[in-house]
């Protein structure tokens, strides 16, 4: 069984730099009753 050290399970600057985009521009909003997803431009 392979040990993971800290620095391997860190994601990679690419992905926290997309992840940190889509949460600046992704919202969700109630729509009779029900939450919808949507995503600012």
């Amino acid at each position: 069984m392979k040990i993971f050290t800290h620095e391997e399970t860190e994601p990679s600057l690419h992905t926290l730099n997309f992840i940190r985009e889509f949460a600046r521009t992704y919202r969700v909003m109630e729509v009779n009753g029900n939450f919808v997803g949507y995503c600012l431009n």
